[in-house]
């Protein structure tokens, strides 16, 4: 499969970027959003030529839309009647169509990549492979089942946009602290010509991708749920480094979802000992 996004900046895919226009005078928060946007979903917005890198510190916002979509039609289907698990898989769709699947196909691309090669220059030219072995194939499952066991055991609509939300945008702050961290494992690819991302640039991230935690659940829930699939985080972030030596689109894509899932499973185990009550949960 492809790299999440091979190119960025004015190498954006045809269809996707439009017509380069000047960044707005005096909003260059705004260019930097819909860069964001354009680079991590499938949703149209105007192209202002800003690089990747600089606008990392808005992916979480990007983050917080897509989860809000995922728990909207979480929520709307189990209105209709449908319930448990099938509500939890069409909100993965949902959110999966938004970023045309972007993180699942870094997922499962990692998967074949770093388990399916023994040296760096074999596991990227695996992961730039279009076919899908059966690494990635059973990431995949795993993937989903997991994500749609945890949501599907998350009863209270609220709590449903609150998880949906923090996972998302948590996910997408920590590829931009690795973009940070970590530099190109290779000379090609989205990350090369993304490249490093300002520290400044990836705290601001962070801290926006923490940002739903501190707003939305108790401080003692909160600290515990955050760290947990941050800590998930920093062991990929080694692996990536002990497979290829620094990062790539595939590999951001992968951490992303990592990190997302870790904390579904997180607020689920803990919910399982305190109980899902908006009372114990959320912060009024």
């Amino acid at each position: 499969m492809n790299e999440e996004r091979e190119k960025s900046g004015k190498d954006l895919p045809e269809g996707r970027k439009g017509p380069e226009n000047e960044t707005p005078r005096g909003l260059p928060i705004w260019a930097d959003i819909a860069t964001a946007f354009l680079f991590l979903t499938r949703i149209p917005m105007p192209y202002y030529g800003r690089q990747i890198s600089a606008a990392a510190w808005a992916f979480p916002i990007v983050g917080w839309l897509v989860g809000a979509i995922g728990a909207g039609v979480f929520i709307l289907v189990t209105f209709l009647g449908l319930t448990g698990w099938l509500a939890a898989v069409l909100a993965i769709v949902a959110t999966v169509f938004v970023t045309g699947a972007l993180h699942e196909d870094g997922f499962s691309d990692v998967a074949d990549g770093y388990w399916g090669g023994n040296t760096v220059e074999k596991r990227l030219s695996i992961m730039r492979d279009s076919s899908v072995g059966a690494y990635g194939a059973l990431a995949l499952v795993l993937n989903i089942a997991l994500r749609a066991g945890a949501l599907a055991s998350f009863y209270n609509p609220i709590l449903i946009l609150v998880v949906m939300v923090s996972a998302h945008g948590l996910g997408r702050a920590s590829m931009s602290m690795v973009m940070a961290l970590q530099a190109p494992a290779g000379k090609t690819g989205m990350a090369a010509t993304a490249g490093k991302t300002a520290m400044p640039i990836a705290l601001i991230a962070l801290v926006l991708g923490l940002l739903p935690f501190a707003a939305f659940i108790p401080v003692q829930a909160a600290v515990f749920i955050a760290a947990v699939p941050l800590v998930a985080g920093v062991g990929f972030m080694q692996i990536m480094k002990a497979k290829l030596g620094g990062t790539n689109g595939d590999s951001l894509g992968a951490l992303c979802q990592v990190v997302e899932i870790t904390t579904y499973l997180t607020v689920m185990a803990v919910g399982n000992t305190l109980g899902f009550s908006l009372s114990d949960w959320l912060i009024k």
